[in-house]
């Protein structure tokens, strides 16, 4: 149910690889350079469709290839600026290295952790805390106006941090798919109030512009209290049940009896199932 997931985000891993080879090696005949998109896009769906075929992919494992996928790709843009990497085809190599790496990361994380589904979509909410909260506190702290070392390494640490530690809480969380969603949406729904509050609540003279630091510190809050009103509305949501373990039958009663074995040795017999 979930193949085609995976398979779609090898062909854009694999779409990335046959657009970087055009770039660097200069391909201008138009023929051969559909034949190589072609060729990159069913090389990666491949890869993927290679994979189902080995192993059985559940909603987990599905969505944390994905999230993978995007978080390889957002790191390796953020590598263009320390790495001073302007050029067209050193861009798309920074994406490509970065999607195969996060797409392949993902997807063995999925199968390692048996994510449900749930667990992926609260890893992918902690991608977007993490992120977007880095991005604003890189608006509010920049003073130049200019994306710069400050506000590449804030992004990237976000990132970074959301994932790691989306990574290590989804698995001990029993949320089901729909409580899931629903705090994922809560916390998108009070970004976006919180960034319009300030618009709603303060008044601005003609010609003045909005505090650019007031909005950002107001959709940060937003965010956080969208997330966790999410969390506190849900409470009594039922949790997963994939998660609720197969009752075993109850062994029998343990039985004791008296052992009587060559003479002058005596002791004691139990019985049972465990």
């Amino acid at each position: 149910m979930h193949d085609g997931e995976v398979v779609a985000d090898f062909a854009i891993v694999g779409t990335l690889a046959a657009v970087d080879i055009l770039l660097r090696q200069d391909v201008e005949n138009a023929t051969a350079g559909t034949f190589i998109l072609l060729a990159g896009l069913a090389g990666g769906g491949g890869a993927g469709w290679l994979l189902t075929e080995k192993f059985d992919i559940d909603a987990g494992s599905a969505h944390a290839t994905t999230i993978g996928m995007l978080a390889g790709a957002a790191n390796g843009a953020l590598l263009i600026e320390p790495t001073e990497s302007y050029d067209a085809e050193d861009v798309i190599g920074l994406l490509f290295l970065g999607s195969a790496i996060g797409a392949t990361g993902g997807f063995a994380y999925g199968r390692a952790a048996d994510l449900t589904s749930g667990q992926a979509t609260f890893l992918g909410n902690a991608v977007l805390l993490g992120s977007a909260t880095a991005a604003l506190g890189a608006i509010a702290g920049s003073r130049d106006g200019e994306f710069g070392n400050w506000e590449n390494g804030t992004l990237a640490l976000g990132l970074d941090v959301g994932i790691l530690g989306g990574a290590l809480i989804a698995p001990a969380l029993d949320w089901s798919p729909g409580r899931a969603k629903t705090v994922f949406a809560a916390t998108t729904v009070g970004a976006l109030l919180g960034g319009a509050l300030p618009g709603l609540i303060t008044k601005r003279e003609e010609g003045e512009d909005y505090n650019g630091d007031l909005i950002a510190g107001c959709m940060t809050g937003g965010l956080w209290v969208g997330f966790v009103g999410g969390i506190v509305l849900t409470t009594g949501s039922e949790p997963d049940t994939s998660l609720k373990k197969t009752s075993q039958p109850a062994g029998t009663a343990l039985s004791v009896a008296p052992w009587v074995g060559k003479p002058g040795q005596l002791g004691l017999m139990t019985g049972g199932t465990w």
